[in-house]
Order: structure tokens, then sequence, then C-alpha cells
């Protein structure tokens, strides 16, 4: 491409063996393995046609099966930031007469605390005077600018020697931010769900949890909490495999999704899949996420924030720990509603789950 294109890209293009192959066909030359140099080099063929680098971006995305996120440049268009985003999450930092991509807001924390979350199909023009943004149908939309109550500091080492370190010393106090404000005087508030959550959880009668990785665990230790403690059924399944089934739910089953980022591909996926085959059955979904305005938290109709703090480290730590709180938050609500359990049982779980941050201290 003669260095006329760069392209940084987070995801999976599936259909890259098949792009490829045409594009060799086409005389393009391959120096790596990777599935983005097939994403340069559909820009780059559509940038030699017309020139203009937006519309260029525009037309070869129409060429990809899979996953991106996407920050585009070209020399010629030196003014121009193309960004764009399909199943993997992207976000546009806001500063004073500039801009930012990343991945995560974290990554931008120490340059802004402002933030435009680009949703799914979104392709954006960032340049010096503003942002440009059209959804999945062409149509241009305006996100919102929305700020960050998290500081750089929550992504600093401090005085650790790595962040996995720092993690495991701040799981007291992310219990502590995962408990205030949904338990008082031993009780728990149900509405910490959702303010549909008691009407909701009236109807339950089984439970379905999918997750990946680290956040599957948490599942699994659920499973024993729901059945031993509920007396519900509870299946906890890998999105991963789940997503590639055709699932048959019963109806008044609580669809559970778990991640801490909130844009786990497997985990999004196999919540879409069942909001499309579910029907008229009562099937409500919740997600437990550590990552407010997260794509999974935007597809559930009840949320549970973890409100853990940003997670750097790969071996979930805090994130983990949180995660099992809120489902035996969730246990306990269901039981409360159901009256399952009595006001005593609540008292003692409530009780027992504001220790936790003495105790691991």
């Amino acid at each position: 491409c003669n260095n006329q294109v760069s392209v940084v890209h987070n995801g999976i293009i599936e259909n890259h063996q098949l792009l490829k192959q045409q594009q060799l066909k086409q005389g393009f030359k391959f120096t790596s393995e990777t599935d983005t140099e097939v994403i340069v080099h559909a820009i780059f063929s559509e940038l030699d046609k017309n020139k203009d680098l937006f519309k260029a971006v525009q037309i070869a995305l129409t060429q990809l099966e899979g996953a991106y996120a996407l920050g585009v440049i070209a020399p010629n268009n030196p003014d121009e930031l193309i960004a764009a985003r399909k199943g993997s999450p992207l976000v546009i930092g806001v500063g004073i007469g500039e801009y930012f991509i990343a991945s995560d807001v974290s990554a931008l924390l120490p340059v802004t605390q402002q933030f435009m979350f680009l949703e799914d199909g979104d392709i954006a023009k960032v340049t010096r005077d503003g942002v440009l943004i059209l959804d999945k149908e062409g149509k241009e939309v305006v996100r919102e600018i929305k700020l960050s109550n998290l500081s750089a500091n929550s992504v600093e080492l401090g005085g650790y020697r790595h962040y996995m370190q720092k993690e495991i010393f701040e799981q007291p106090q992310s219990v502590k931010n995962t408990l205030e404000g949904r338990v008082i005087e031993d009780k728990l508030l149900v509405s910490s769900f959702g303010h549909q959550a008691e009407e909701i959880f009236k109807t339950i009668k089984q439970l379905q949890i999918i997750a990946c990785g680290t956040s599957y665990h948490a599942g699994l230790v659920a499973k024993y909490w729901v059945e031993d403690i509920l007396q519900l059924p509870c299946q906890v399944e890998v999105a991963s495999e789940y997503r590639y089934r055709n699932p048959v739910i019963q109806t008044d089953t609580l669809f559970v999704t778990i991640s801490q980022s909130g844009e786990t591909a497997d985990t999004l996926a196999a919540l879409k899949q069942v909001k499309q085959l579910k029907g008229d059955k009562n099937i409500p979904t919740l997600s437990i996420c550590n990552v407010p305005e997260s794509s999974l938290t935007r597809e559930s109709d009840l949320i549970f924030l973890t409100l853990a703090g940003p997670e750097i480290g790969v071996a979930s730590t805090k994130a983990f720990t949180t995660q099992l709180v809120s489902l035996a938050l969730l246990v306990t609500a269901l039981g409360k509603v159901k009256n399952i359990i009595s006001e005593r049982q609540e008292q003692k779980i409530v009780a027992g789950l504001q220790k936790l941050p003495n105790l691991i201290q």
C-alpha cells in the first residue's frame, strides 16, 4: 500500500482468508499473517478510487465479517482520524481542542475524563473541529459526552510493584463500594438491580448464567447458592459454546450475563441471541458488569454494577471478588422477593457480606 494507510485494529476478521485470496489476485503483497492487513488493503483500494478517507473506510467495512474496533489514518488526509466499531468497544476521549480514541476509558484517564461511547456499527470522522458520527444505518447521530467518575490515580501504580499486587490490595475497598447504597441496616435494596427488579424477580422459576473465563467461574459458585438457598434450577455455560448452539430456554428464566468489561464478544453475542429467540416468553436479562455504558449494560433489562474500579492486571482479582458479592446479593434479592428466605436470613447474609472488607483486609 506504499505506506498510504495505517490501521490500529482490535478484534477478529472472520473472513480474512477469503479477503486475502481476493487481494492477492489483485496484486497486493502481504508482509504478515495478521488479519488486520486485509483491512489496510481494503481501505487503500477504495482510497485509491475516490481519495476520501472517510468514504473509503465506510465502503471497506462492508467487506468485513467479524469484530473490530479501528483507528485509521492516511498521510494524504493528515487532519482526519477515522474510528469505527463493530463487536469490539471503542470510546472517543474529548479534551480541550483535541480528541483521542481507545478501547477502554481507563487508557485515556490521564488526558481526559470526558468520553463519547460509540455504539455498534458507528463510524466517526475525528478532526480538530469536532466529531462526525454515522450509525450503522448511515445516518448522522450525536453521541452524548459523558463525564467519568474515575480518576487518573485509579489506573496508576502508586507504591505497588505491579497492577496485580495493587488490585489484590484494593479488594476490601472494592467490596465496600459494591455494597454501598445497596444494603442499609442489614437489609438489601432490591431496586439496586433496577426499578423493575422486584416485579421481574417474582416471576422467576430458574436461572441461566452465561459468561467467559473468570466470570464463568463466578457463575459456577453462584449455581451452588441458587440451588442450595433458593431451591431453583440454575444452568451455567461458557458463552463461546452457548452462542453457537440453538438453545432451548424455558419461560420465566432469568438470563444472567457476567463480564468485567461488558464487552466480552461471546457473552454479548449470547445475550443478543437470546433476545432474538425468546419471542413471547418471559426471559428477562440481567448483566453483572464493572463498566457503565458498556454494550452489555445497554442490551440488558436489569443492570448491577460491581464498582470494582479499573482492573488492568490480566489475572482477575477484585473484579472476581465483587462478582461473587453481586451474585450473593442477587440470590438474596430473589429469595427476599419470592419469600424463600426470611427477614432474619436476609439480615444474616447481608451482615456477613458487610464484614467481608475487614476480613479481607
